[in-house]
C-alpha cells in the first residue's frame, strides 16, 4: 500500500541521515587526531558534508560527563544520548560568533571552534574568554536542565588547520589537569598549563636538575638532594602536561632507587614491600598528592638508609682492606682504582671509610706503606730501594710521607730505633 511505501520510505531516509551523521562524526574525530593535517585535505574532507569552514584559527573545547542524576551512566546509548545534547548546545552557542562543528570522541562531547578574523581583529584573549563563557553557559544549562555534571577542557587559539590536533591534545591536557589539581575544576584551561612546544626545551634544565639531585643522593648529602628534590616539584614541574608529570615523577623516584642502589642501600625485600613505590604514585589523585608522595618516598628511603648505617658496617669495608693489604707495594693504587674495582664512586667510598675508620682511606694507604717501610729498616736496604718495595716511585715521596705523618724523615727514625 502507498502508506507502507512511505512509511518504509521515512525509515530509508532516517537510516541514510544516521549515516551521513555517523560518517560526518567520523571525519571530524579523524581531523582532531591529525589524520587531515594540511588545509587542502581539511577542506575535501568537510566537502562531502556540505561544510566550507573559512577559519584560519581554530579552538577546541572537549566535554566530559561526570554523572547524570548523581550516578554514573548506565549504558553507552545513554551516553550517546547526552553526549549529542552536548554537542548541539555547545555548537550552537559558540556559532553565535564563530564556527562550529561538533563531534562525540573517545566518550566525549568536543566542539571545534573556528575564528575566521585575524588576529588583530580578535586576539587569542578575545577567543579565550568567549570560550570560557560558551563552556560555563554549557555546563550551567546541562546542569539546571538535565542534572548533568560535566567537566571540560578548553585549548589555546592554535593557528591553521595543523594546529587542530595539538589544540585537541591541549584540552586533553587540561582535562586531566583539572581533575588532579588540589580543588579540581569544572572548567580547565590549557592556557594555565606548560605548552608542550616549550617542553623540550624546559627538559634541559629540568634535566640537569635531576642530575643534581641523583648526584647529591650518591654523595649522600641528602640535605641537599631534598632541597633540590622540592625545588623541582614546586618550580619545575608542576606545570608540566600531566602525562609527562607522571612520566617525570616515575623517573625520579626510579633514578633514586637507582642512585641508592650504587651507594650500597642494600634495602631488604620487605622495606621495599611495604614502600611499594608504584602503588603510591598511581594513587595519587591530585598533583599535590603526588608531590607528597614522591617526598614521603624520598624521606622514608633516607631514614631506613640512615638507620641501617648506623648499625651495620659496609660489607665491602673489610674488602677494601684487604685489597689495600695485599696492593699497597703497587704505585698505581689509588681511590679511584679501588672505587672501581668495588663498583662504588669515589665520593662515596672516601666519605664512607672515613665515617667507619675515622680516618680517609689515602692516609690509610699512607700509613700501610709506611709502616711496612719501618719494618723494612732493620734489612739493611737503602731508603731508594725501602720506597719502591712498599709503592712510592722514588725516596723524595717516601720522605715527604715520613715528615707528614710521623714528623720525621725515614733516615733519623732508622737513627732513633
Amino acid at each position: 500500500s502507498l502508506s507502507k511505501l512511505l512509511e518504509d520510505n521515512t525509515s530509508f531516509l532516517t537510516t541514510l541521515r544516521m549515516q551521513h551523521l555517523a560518517m560526518q562524526n567520523h571525519t571530524l574525530v579523524r581531523i582532531l587526531k591529525g589524520r587531515f593535517p594540511t588545509r587542502q585535505a581539511f577542506d575535501a574532507a568537510l566537502a562531502p558534508f556540505e561544510l566550507h569552514p573559512a577559519a584560519e584559527r581554530f579552538a577546541v573545547m572537549l566535554f566530559r560527563i561526570e554523572s547524570v542524576d548523581a550516578s554514573p551512566l548506565k549504558d553507552d546509548h545513554e551516553l550517546d544520548v547526552v553526549n549529542y545534547l552536548i554537542t548541539n548546545l555547545a555548537e550552537e552557542m559558540a556559532k553565535e560568533r564563530y564556527e562550529a562543528f561538533s563531534c562525540q570522541v573517545d566518550g566525549m562531547a568536543a566542539c571545534l571552534v573556528g575564528v575566521c578574523e585575524p588576529e588583530e581583529e580578535t586576539p587569542a584573549d578575545r577567543v579565550d574568554e568567549d570560550l570560557g563563557r560558551i563552556a560555563a553557559s554549557t555546563l550551567s544549562f546541562m546542569e539546571s536542565r538535565f542534572d548533568v555534571v560535566l567537566a571540560v577542557g578548553v585549548s589555546t587559539v592554535r593557528c591553521g588547520t595543523e594546529g587542530i590536533p595539538e589544540a585537541y591534545v591541549e584540552a586533553l591536557d587540561a582535562l586531566e589537569y583539572g581533575l588532579m589539581v588540589e580543588e579540581p575544576t569544572r572548567i580547565a584551561r590549557a592556557r594555565l598549563l606548560q605548552p608542550r612546544s616549550t617542553v623540550r626545551l624546559e627538559e634541559r634544565f629540568n634535566l640537569e636538575k635531576e642530575r643534581q639531585f641523583i648526584n647529591a643522593v650518591k654523595s649522600e648529602d641528602f640535605r641537599s638532594a631534598g632541597a633540590i628534590l622540592e625545588e623541582m616539584l614546586s618550580q619545575d614541574l608542576k606545570a608540566l602536561p600531566i602525562d609527562l608529570l607522571r612520566v617525570r615523577v616515575f623517573g625520579l623516584v626510579n633514578a633514586l632507587l637507582g642512585a641508592m642502589g650504587e651507594i650500597r642501600f642494600g634495602a631488604e625485600e620487605g622495606f621495599l614491600e611495604n614502600l611499594d613505590p608504584v602503588k603510591r604514585l598511581l594513587g595519587a589523585r591530585t598533583i599535590s598528592a603526588l608531590n607528597r608522595q614522591v617526598v614521603e618516598i624520598f624521606d622514608r628511603i633516607v631514614a631506613y638508609y640512615d638507620e641501617k648505617e648506623r648499625h651495620e658496617l659496609p660489607a665491602w669495608l673489610s674488602g677494601v682492606e684487604a685489597h689495600v693489604a695485599a696492593h699497597y707495594m703497587q704505585p698505581d693504587l689509588s681511590i679511584a682504582e679501588i672505587a672501581d674495582r668495588f663498583g662504588l664512586s669515589i665520593s662515596y667510598l672516601s666519605r664512607s671509610f672515613k665515617k667507619h675508620r675515622g680516618v680517609n682511606l689515602l692516609d690509610h694507604i699512607h700509613a700501610v706503606r709506611l709502616a711496612a717501610a719501618k719494618s723494612l729498616m732493620d734489612s739493611g736496604a737503602n731508603i731508594r730501594t725501602i720506597a719502591e718495595k712498599v709503592g712510592y716511585l722514588d725516596d723524595k715521596a717516601l720522605i715527604r710521607a715520613f715528615k707528614r705523618y710521623e714528623g720525621t724523615t725515614p733516615g733519623r727514625f732508622r737513627e732513633n730505633r
